[in-house]
């Protein structure tokens, strides 16, 4: 789960998307995108950013384009929010981890509505987005929507933020998010 654009001042829209993908085919998409971005660093060795990742605002057209196109040829579904922020009540905007938490149940219940009894997710999050860092415990939240909202006591459910210089799948996310982000902002 990754995000794009500023809950803030900065921007009209503000997107949430995730890349749900199965543990068979979780492992064919990290290994393309690490080739996908070697060949970009190759190429264009100024995009990277000090740790060695390639991000999508940090990328021209090109890049972003390249990238994209080589990660569609994966199995994935992308689940993703967008909101217009000149439509969010104020009292929201200024509890933004409250706004984050109801754009997330947008993207995690229609992937824990599919599971059944006994079956494992894993929700990954960059742990970079606002939310995480202000101490919002996603971790909880997500717990909260599966055991109470949905009764899904007995899921495997795990919720780990990561670096998304070290995880390939936010890396994916990145750039899905930011082209999702595009079409509204631009």
């Amino acid at each position: 789960i990754d995000e794009s654009g500023n809950l803030g001042s900065d921007g009209r829209y503000f997107t949430i998307a995730a890349v749900e993908i199965s543990g068979s085919d979780h492992q064919k998409l990290i290994r393309n995108m690490r080739r996908i971005t070697g060949q970009v660093k190759r190429e264009f060795p100024r995009v990277a950013t000090s740790l060695g990742e390639v991000k999508a605002a940090n990328s021209n057209v090109i890049i972003r384009e390249y990238v994209i196109r080589k990660i569609m040829k994966s199995y994935f579904v992308i689940r993703y929010i967008t909101v217009d922020l000149t439509k969010i009540d104020e009292v929201l905007l200024n509890n933004q981890n409250i706004l984050y938490n109801y754009l997330v149940s947008y993207i995690v219940k229609p992937t824990l509505k599919s599971l059944g009894r006994g079956d494992n997710v894993s929700f990954y999050i960059d742990e970079r987005n606002k939310a995480v860092k202000n101490g919002f415990n996603i971790d909880d939240y997500i717990k909260h929507i599966a055991w109470f909202e949905m009764r899904k006591y007995e899921l495997g459910l795990q919720v780990k933020s990561v670096k998304s210089h070290k995880f390939e799948g936010i890396q994916v996310a990145d750039f899905i998010v930011h082209a999702i982000e595009c079409k509204f902002e631009y």
